[in-house]
């Protein structure tokens, strides 16, 4: 009976963990590209969250491989116009947005 408790808490933790992900999500938008690929969303999972809309340069793009639903998760470094880093999961369908690409230069800002 214990072990089940623990595994139900075990899945319930992710779930929980995922929340505060919403607040820490930046719209980012990329000059360089147009249309539909003009415009994504990245969640934050390494380094400070910008307050204000800045621009940043994308230094990696590393874990693209699609799940089974054709979703890619990549990870990108970007270097924000203060110098500091952070490290952002873009979930995307390549089909519709293409990675962010090292050496673009991006605006992020708070996701509203």
């Amino acid at each position: 009976m214990k072990k089940t408790i623990v595994a139900a808490a075990a899945l319930a933790a992710p779930a929980a963990a995922a929340a505060p992900s919403a607040t820490r999500t930046l719209r980012v938008d990329r000059p360089s590209r147009a249309g539909a690929a003009r415009a994504t969303v990245v969640h934050v999972v390494r380094g400070r969250m910008p307050a204000h809309r800045t621009t940043a340069r994308v230094l990696t793009d590393t874990r693209c491989q699609p799940d089974a639903r054709g979703v890619s998760h990549c990870l990108n470094k970007m270097r924000l116009a203060n110098g500091a880093a952070i490290v952002a999961r873009h979930d995307h369908r390549m089909m519709d947005m293409p990675c962010l690409d090292p050496g673009e230069r991006v605006v992020v800002r708070p996701a509203v």
